[in-house]
């Protein structure tokens, strides 16, 4: 008996030892598991990183201009906050999760790209206090804007770019100036003022102009890659101007009409056109309704005149239905298979 009762206690003992190493294991593995997961969000969220310019240079890498524990990297936040005026200048190229201006103060910011590309998921100009400066961003220095995911300007604040890809979304209530290089817009809506690029100016995805809101051309060309709804204005200019979409209002109305001015050069429509509530002026130039290849073009005028109108030959027949009267005080061009 006594030598049955010892083995089933060291038996006891063996498997007591092995639940406990077992137990440990697990434990070990789960909490290696969390670390993985926290070290992870920590990295998804990255770290902000305040603006206290130094006193050697204005460089973006230097860290003594971002307090001293490093600078804005993959996943972090650059963050531009009180009554100042900056200019940061890219030592390289630069990718952050996101840039704010103006928080918490009114301040005129200034990154000088120096060539290279500053590219961000979201960039946000906010208005700011009311201080000794004007709200404004400024990107210069013929390297390029790159933003991926939401670019916001708010009410009051400005942001001057010259090269920029905006990919995603454009929520504009400020004013955005474009210079002289080439600039994408991803879906748009506008309540504030956009003036185009000198060169080259694409709207790629869905634009909307609320009432107030206005978008200018220059003497560069302008392209709508999608549906454009304007309940506000678009200036033409004397640059080229594309609407490869449809074109329409969705608020405006008899008496509070929206604003379309051609262009003086040329003014394109690829798909239908509704003018029932557009104020539409002329301005000298030609209007261009170049429908694809056996498709049918439909124009809505309410009385508007136009100048010199071209229906372009496109290969083969296609048709444009007008709705109204259409009024040509200028020349009617027309292909021989129109």
């Amino acid at each position: 008996m006594l030598f049955g009762d010892t083995v089933k206690t060291s038996a006891l003992f063996q498997n007591t030892i092995s639940s406990f190493f077992l137990k440990r294991a697990r434990t070990v593995k789960y909490c290696a598991v969390f670390a993985v997961y926290v070290l992870c969000a920590i990295g998804a969220w990255g770290t902000e990183y305040t603006w206290t310019d130094g006193v050697t240079d204005s460089n973006w890498k230097n860290v003594n201009n971002w307090g001293g524990s490093g600078y804005p990297g993959t996943g972090d936040t650059a963050i531009f906050t009180g009554n100042t005026e900056v200019t940061v200048v890219l030592d390289a190229d630069i990718t952050i999760s996101t840039i704010k201006t103006g928080t918490g103060g009114a301040n005129k910011v200034t990154i000088d790209t120096k060539g290279h590309t500053l590219t961000t998921t979201n960039f946000t100009v906010n208005a700011g206090a009311t201080g000794s400066y004007n709200t404004t961003t400024v990107i210069t220095g013929n390297g390029k804007l790159t933003v991926s995911g939401t670019a916001t300007v708010s009410s009051g604040a400005e942001m001057n770019v010259n090269a920029a890809n905006f990919s995603g979304t454009v929520t504009n209530n400020g004013t955005i100036t474009c210079g002289d290089g080439a600039v994408t817009f991803g879906e748009t809506t506008n309540s504030g003022g956009i003036t185009c690029s000198t060169t080259t100016t694409v709207f790629n995805g869905a634009v909307t102009v609320s009432a107030g809101g206005t978008i200018t051309g220059t003497e560069g060309t302008v392209t709508f890659g999608g549906n454009v709804t304007n309940d506000g204005e678009i200036n033409g200019s004397s640059g080229k101007i594309t609407f490869s979409g449809t074109y329409g209002s969705s608020t405006a109305t008899e008496t509070t009409p929206a604003k379309l001015t051609a262009s003086s050069g040329n003014t394109n429509f690829s798909s239908d056109a509704d003018f029932s509530y557009t104020t539409f002026t002329a301005n000298s130039g030609t209007v261009v309704f170049n429908s694809s290849a056996d498709a049918e073009l439909t124009l809505t005028t309410n009385e508007q005149p136009f100048n010199n109108v071209t229906l372009p030959d496109t290969g083969t027949t296609s048709v444009l239905k007008v709705n109204g009267t259409f009024h040509i005080n200028g020349t009617l061009t027309t292909g021989t298979n129109r």
